[in-house]
């Protein structure tokens, strides 16, 4: 969403509304369709958006309220993001350990994982961190 393309008359140079406000934009979009009954077209077309924008923008305000409308997005869950059991040192022990001649069971691996590093890992985990490895 760019000033430039807001053609709303509210936002006319001079007026209290700044374009380049961009939380204050999307809320005027969304009470444009709501309150004042302009179709999403109408909308999208005053403020330079596609239609799908302005579905994600009224879906983030529907779930998030106002913070949903700001630049910067809640996380949705909190708690670490990424692996942090399967390390880099994980997956490449497991590696190893899947190409020895006597190879383990994957049930047999994450015991293995969880002697050696202290760190119990699902053999669900296990197996998606070695297919990330293969297709990287």
């Amino acid at each position: 969403m760019r000033a430039p393309d807001v053609r709303d008359e509210l936002f006319h140079p001079g007026t209290f509304f700044d374009p380049a406000d961009v939380v204050q934009v999307k809320y005027e979009m969304l009470r444009r369709h709501r309150v004042d009954g302009l179709s999403v077209s109408e909308v999208a077309a005053l403020y330079g958006v596609s239609r799908q924008t302005f579905y994600k923008i009224a879906h983030d305000f529907d779930v998030h309220g106002l913070v949903g409308l700001s630049p910067a997005k809640p996380r949705a869950k909190p708690g670490p993001r990424g692996a942090w059991k399967c390390t880099g040192e994980v997956v490449t022990y497991a590696e190893r350990r899947r190409r020895a001649r006597n190879a383990p069971t994957m049930t047999e691996l994450t015991r293995e994982v969880e002697q050696r590093f202290g760190v119990r890992v699902s053999d669900r985990a296990l197996r998606c961190a070695l297919t990330r490895r293969r297709a990287a």
